[in-house]
């Protein structure tokens, strides 16, 4: 069965130039807790999947300045994917803005 929305085989420059830059313009959120979620929908269920910076995406991203679809010094070791955990007891998301990741209690 084909996927209606799939995932991409790796994440987009244009995605770790936005997280990047997101974590650079608010210094208070930690880099190790803010996530990339993507959602993908096949007929009947849905996929999440989590990704985080490595501190070279990170590095790479808040200096990056092309636009373009693949820019120079791009790697897809710039992220990496990382485990979630669905809970029904997490307590809210918590800031306005809302922070990067909820905090589960």
């Amino acid at each position: 069965m084909q996927a209606l929305w799939a995932e991409p085989p790796a994440r987009r420059a244009q995605d770790v130039t936005a997280h990047a830059k997101m974590l650079e313009a608010n210094k208070s959120w930690d880099g190790e807790r803010c996530i990339v979620l993507t959602a993908s929908f096949t007929p009947g269920s849905c996929s999440l999947t989590a990704y985080k910076l490595t501190p070279g995406g990170y590095e790479w991203g808040r200096t990056n300045k092309d636009a373009a679809a693949n820019p120079a010094g791009y790697l897809p070791t710039h992220y990496e994917k990382v485990q979630m955990l669905l809970s029904d007891r997490c307590a809210a998301l918590r800031g306005h803005p809302p922070p990067c990741a909820s905090t589960c209690l």
